[in-house]
């Protein structure tokens, strides 16, 4: 499953991933047991025409967002369960014009450090273009939580798609 944060709807992708919006605004959506912190953080969209998207990448992910989150949690199983593997994948896209060194945020998957002072704006070229952070084999019992915390500016997150492993 994927979720597109601040996205005008769901959307299949051609891997057969189904990216469901979040918050619902398209219309009845799957059901995603999902939190955010701040619950109401400020989103942003565009038209995916606006996205400088490889081949390969979901424009259209990278063209809705949220800005200011400090924490997701999404549940994936029970809290008896016993630890699953997951691939996680956090997709991010820069929504202003700014400068390397103006969003810079730490990323964590499950309490860990997986991304230390992620510059966005340098690290994916500019505005507009999507990053993926593919981590894999993330061990999971009942939710996956990811935190993004600032070190300069705002914090911003387009999507989290995860699969079992």
């Amino acid at each position: 499953v994927g979720v597109n944060f601040n996205a005008p709807g769901d959307r299949m992708a051609p891997d057969g991933t189904l990216w469901v919006d979040y918050p619902a605004v398209g219309g009845p959506s799957p059901q995603v047991s999902l939190s955010i912190q701040p619950p109401k953080p400020t989103g942003y969209r565009v038209h995916s025409s606006q996205v400088q998207a490889k081949a390969g990448e979901h424009a259209w992910v990278a063209a809705s967002g949220m800005t200011g989150v400090s924490s997701i949690k999404l549940k994936v199983g029970e809290p008896e369960s016993p630890p699953a593997r997951y691939a996680v994948h956090l997709h991010f896209a820069e929504p202003e014009d700014h400068q390397p060194g103006e969003r810079v945020f730490d990323v964590l998957l499950q309490g860990k450090v997986v991304a230390k002072s992620l510059d966005l704006t340098k690290e994916s070229g500019g505005r507009l273009r999507p990053l993926v952070k593919r981590l894999e084999n993330v061990a999971v019992t009942d939710s996956i939580l990811i935190e993004l915390n600032p070190v300069k500016g705002e914090t911003t997150i387009a999507g989290v798609e995860v699969f079992a492993e």
